[in-house]
């Protein structure tokens, strides 16, 4: 196989990795947060829109790692370079699992994007939860405060959806009530 033949290689894979990781933007964070953070006896965990992003700066400097390899002839400094990129891709990774938000039956943690601080809460820890309504473009979200004024928002969407009926059950049951906002008042 001649250097030709395997710069067609490069420059499809660079093709085929862009395609792949657009569709894939959506699901794999999630995915990679489930694994990550399962545990006994937790709802759901969920990957705050900001590991979304971080997933895509990973997957777009390997998407560009090949494409140097492609463009550059499959030279000896396309490949260190290729492999560099491909090695500090793993940093966004790596900071996109970080990020995430659990519900338990016992306890609420999460963790936020570029945060090393990592919280948790019992149920008894949780001061009041808001529902803001949807305006305009934007979806409806939910922001839970806790006893030290720590909070954290969540969008409403398909995956909180899964856990709405026992998040409203466990918040009969320490007598809380979602609150519901209308940002348009405010």
């Amino acid at each position: 196989m001649g250097r030709y033949e395997a710069r067609h290689i490069f420059l499809a894979l660079s093709i085929g990795i862009g395609v792949l990781s657009a569709l894939s933007i959506a699901f794999i964070p999630q995915i990679v947060g489930t694994i990550v953070h399962h545990d006994t006896g937790i709802w759901k965990v969920f990957v705050p829109k900001s590991a979304h992003y971080m997933y895509g700066i990973g997957f777009f400097l390997i998407t560009i790692a090949m494409l140097i390899i492609a463009l550059m002839n499959v030279k000896k400094l396309s490949i260190v370079l290729a492999v560099g990129l491909t090695l500090v891709s793993m940093i966004p990774f790596y900071i996109g699992a970080q990020a995430y938000v659990v519900f338990s039956h016992d306890k609420i943690s999460f963790s936020q994007l570029l945060s090393g601080d990592k919280y948790e809460y019992s149920w008894d820890e949780l001061d009041a939860v808001h529902y803001y309504e949807p305006i305009e473009d934007r979806r409806g979200r939910f922001e839970f405060t806790f006893h030290d004024d720590n909070h954290f928002s969540l969008e409403d969407n398909l995956y909180f959806s899964d856990i709405i009926n026992p998040l409203v059950l466990k918040l009969d049951s320490i007598n809380l009530a979602i609150t519901r906002v209308d940002e348009k008042d405010t």
